[in-house]
């Protein structure tokens, strides 16, 4: 009998046994090993150790500066926008602004949306500095996937090179 009483009783025997620090053989096998051949079966944990890593924070003066900083930026980006064709089939870019989340600067496009379209405007991002300290950011780009992917090369850097990419990378062309 699997689950039955046999199996209860036989549990019971072993915590007893335990307890007791008593060394009996039970079907074979003593308890000692039958407990180290339970313990060892378990995996050991592959979760990385937590650390403490350096994020520095903006204060809203400094995200006021550096707002203005990226506003001749967005207007130069703004410059690049296309009118509007009549009849509009496609998504067309309409607009180029920034907003402030947390410890990030994005650089957004506002879209409207061709015929037959669900909404008539929405947002896709261009390009998101991450406040690394006084002047320095690290640069990302929006996927096609919907999630913003960090460019390692473009880590750490400062203001004029960071406007310096977002005008001539690739990576953050505007459609």
């Amino acid at each position: 009998m699997v689950g039955g009483k046999e199996n209860i009783n036989f549990n019971l025997a072993v915590d007893h046994q335990i307890k007791n620090n008593v060394s009996k053989e039970i079907y074979g096998l003593s308890v000692k090993k039958w407990v180290n051949q339970t313990t060892m079966a378990k995996k050991k944990s592959t979760k990385p150790k937590m650390m403490w890593v350096y994020s520095p924070t903006a204060t809203k003066a400094q995200k006021e500066a550096i707002s203005r900083q990226f506003e001749p930026l967005i207007e130069e980006l703004k410059k690049n926008i296309k009118p509007l064709p009549e009849p509009q089939e496609f998504n067309q870019c309409v607009d180029v602004f920034s907003k402030w989340r947390g410890n990030y600067f994005y650089i957004m496009q506002k879209y409207k949306t061709g015929e037959g379209g669900i909404k008539d405007y929405f947002d896709i991002g261009l390009a998101r500095l991450e406040f690394y300290g006084e002047n320095r950011f690290n640069l990302a780009f929006f996927r096609h996937t919907g999630k913003w992917e960090p460019i390692h090369m473009y880590e750490d850097i400062s203001f004029e090179e960071a406007k310096k990419a977002i005008l001539e990378d690739p990576m953050f062309q505007m459609f």
